[in-house]
């Protein structure tokens, strides 16, 4: 599937969206680590570090805890289950699907496209290097729940010129991250156009978009409503609807937002008035969850990966009714406080992290988690079976496109996304195969299954491992 579809990123990271995991660049290095390559926990992180860090992690929270993120998932699981109909003993899928899984795989695409809108801009809209974008109009898409956009943008040649763009999911989530990351970098003196490091699409389209429908509004005041329409089937038309709620509630003069117990007012009674539709939106995806999570428990590791992440998201939407807009606790009076933030990633703790390294260090890159190793579910820890979840997404976004989905010869070559990290003995040995069809180490090294593998052989229906390798054991899991 194209990159922007499976991936929320920004300058200094990257959530591997439903898949679970995220990575930090090589100057990134948010955790110290030890001579035993152990990473370490500061009590205190610079804010050019702290900032990344949290963007990736406010996409984890909004994956587990948003009707969104949650859909989605469970489109890629709808997604996944198509995988059984072509997949081969040695792994690799091939042939197609008949028209009437056809058929049901183009209304799964559909499903998970329809809310998610644009990432980028049109390719042929070639932008300067300070580019500046102005909304021109907002209207409801006709053949979708997204809004529709028109950016006035100067492009390289200094001339203005009309951007249409989609506005959905994507430019939410990432507008949110995005704004917070640079309340967590540049602090509460900073005014919500300086500092910004990121291109305008899909960054900075939730601010113009925001002001446009709200008018004056505070950075924290709009990412609290883009927050609440996450939590709604319709997110997009939602944070329209709410904008423009703000603007008649709210009218001050440009340039001057509204007094904070007035905004604090107004989003008190915003969360009163949607508490009901938004708590049954939320209750209505507890029925396909448990569906998902009972019928593939006893697919080893990845079966075991399900649970985890389920039982993590039940915990997580507990905590979104209690309270809607808990990620904002740490940024109140429009700053961030560290201490809270540092409590907010102890309570919902961060997915693993690949903390990417310069060349020269073996294993190049360091998998980090965050204090589940005790929890173990059908004697699979939370490490394999989530990992081994990854790979299974990552292998399924491989082969899917929006017409249909490929062979795997087609799809061409995959790399593990644990090869950077891996020190298997076999990955010194398989280089070529771990690089490039980590499938075939499956013939290879009969009985053994590493992560990669063994979340493949998690997509079968009946899965048969007898002996699981994971990096940094000689122990079988």
């Amino acid at each position: 599937m194209p990159r922007d579809l499976d991936q929320l990123d920004s300058v200094a990271g990257l959530y591997a969206t439903h898949r679970f995991i995220m990575s930090l660049a090589e100057d990134m290095c948010v955790f110290p680590l030890n001579d035993k390559n152990e990473p370490s926990f500061p009590e205190e992180i610079a804010p050019e570090l702290l900032s990344p860090f949290t963007h990736e992690y406010l996409h984890y929270i909004h994956n587990i805890s948003t009707i969104e993120g949650i859909r989605a998932f469970i489109s890629i699981v709808k997604l996944m289950n198509f995988i059984p109909e072509l997949i081969g003993e040695d792994l690799s899928l091939s042939g197609n699907l008949s028209d009437a899984q056809l058929n049901q795989y183009h209304a799964t695409i559909r499903e998970f496209l329809d809310h998610r809108g644009d990432c980028k801009i049109d390719k042929n809209v070639i932008l300067g290097n300070a580019p500046t974008i102005r909304v021109v109009d907002v209207r409801r898409s006709n053949d979708s729940v997204c809004l529709d956009v028109d950016f006035d943008v100067m492009t390289q040649t200094g001339l203005p010129q009309t951007a249409k763009y989609r506005f959905g999911g994507v430019a939410l989530m990432e507008g949110i991250a995005y704004e917070l990351d640079r309340l967590v970098e540049l602090g509460p003196n900073a005014d919500s156009n300086s500092g910004d490091n990121a291109s305008p699409f899909p960054y900075l389209v939730l601010r113009r978009v925001g002001c446009a429908l709200a008018g004056s509004i505070h950075r924290c005041t709009l990412v609290s409503l883009a927050i609440l329409a996450l939590q709604t089937k319709s997110p997009a038309h939602c944070f329209q609807e709410f904008c423009k709620r703000y603007r008649e509630a709210l009218p001050t003069p440009e340039g001057s937002p509204p007094p904070a117990e007035k905004v604090k007012e107004f989003l008190n009674i915003l969360i009163d008035d949607t508490k009901g539709n938004r708590e049954d939106a939320f209750d209505a995806l507890l029925v396909p969850l448990e569906e998902i999570k009972n019928k593939l428990s006893g697919r080893g590791p990845v079966g075991a990966g399900f649970t985890f992440v389920i039982d993590t998201i039940h915990t997580a939407i507990e905590r979104r009714k209690l309270l809607p807009l808990f990620e904002m606790e740490p940024f109140k009076y429009n700053r961030v406080n560290v201490k809270e933030l540092s409590d907010l990633f102890a309570s919902l703790l961060p997915c693993d992290v690949i903390q990417r390294r310069a060349p020269e260090h073996t294993p190049k890159d360091v998998l980090i988690s965050f204090g589940r190793e005790n929890q173990v579910v059908e004697q699979y820890t939370y490490s394999l079976g989530v990992r081994a979840l990854d790979a299974a997404i990552k292998f399924t976004f491989h082969h899917i496109r929006p017409e249909r989905m490929l062979d795997t010869q087609t799809a061409g070559h995959l790399e593990c996304p644990f090869f950077h990290c891996c020190d298997l003995p076999f990955r010194k040995e398989s280089e070529t195969e771990c690089g490039m069809k980590p499938w075939a180490l499956y013939a290879k090294y009969p009985g053994n299954a590493c992560w990669m593998v063994s979340g493949i052989l998690g997509t079968f229906r009946d899965y048969k491992v007898k002996k699981i390798t994971t990096p940094g054991t000689t122990n079988s899991e």
